[in-house]
């Protein structure tokens, strides 16, 4: 017989803003569930250099599943490493 077993998630980020150019973050993630890590700790590097482009460097692992952003959700795989981001709008 299949039991369903509960399992809490979830995530606290803390951000320094310097503006209008700098933000700095630090994220802490979390999970319950069988077969999946149970701390994820993060921290990111915003730089806007200009009005309409910017430089994002993130550094940490993030845990995968379910999430939803401006309300659009959509899977994201889990991730641990480092990556750089470079926004430019023209």
């Amino acid at each position: 017989m299949f039991t369903e077993r509960r399992w809490a998630q979830g995530e606290n980020y803390t951000a320094l803003k310097v503006a209008p150019q700098w933000v700095i973050t630090h994220g802490f993630e979390y999970t319950t569930q069988d077969g999946f890590a149970t701390f994820y700790n993060n921290g990111s590097i915003f730089w806007r250099f200009t009005m309409q482009n910017n430089l994002r460097l993130f550094v940490g692992q993030q845990r995968g599943g379910l999430r939803c952003v401006s309300g659009i959700c959509r899977l994201f795989p889990a991730f641990s490493g480092a990556r750089i981001e470079l926004t430019l709008r023209f």
